[in-house]
């Protein structure tokens, strides 16, 4: 977090993200070796190449090679990968926010894109002083 000229406490998206997906994480019954598979399947719907290009495992695509030490090497790195993500090791990068947003099994696609904030994410972006920004 940063302090910002006003000297309040300020939050990066990523940084809402992450602690968005931890706290699904602690309180659901959803693992984070689950939200590693739906990140990356995600990944793949959505950007492909740049799953490719940076080297996102297609677990469909290794299941189907029926080579378990493949996938299992795969599946270990990758939880890793997005385990240094959670605990903040790693910054996130911008390239997988929208499939992070997505691997949140309480949020569906279209209301990630065209929904209006409801009062309880109005409170969230008003605690963490988030500010839109068009693009």
């Amino acid at each position: 977090m940063n302090t910002s000229s006003s000297g309040q406490m300020s939050t990066s998206r990523d940084q809402v993200l992450v602690a968005h997906a931890a706290e699904m994480i602690a309180r659901t019954g959803f693992s984070q070796d689950d939200f590693a598979q739906v990140l990356s399947s995600n990944l793949h719907r959505i950007v492909p190449d740049k799953a490719v290009s940076k080297d996102v495992p297609d677990f469909d695509e290794l299941a189907k090679s029926n080579d378990a030490p493949a996938f299992l090497r795969a599946s270990g790195a990758w939880l890793r990968r997005v385990g240094r993500w959670l605990n903040g090791e790693v910054d996130l990068p911008c390239w997988l926010e929208e499939a992070w947003v997505r691997a949140d099994p309480h949020v569906s696609s279209v209301a990630v894109q065209f929904q209006p904030l409801d009062r309880r994410a109005a409170r969230s972006v008003s605690k963490h002083q988030l500010v839109a920004v068009r693009q």
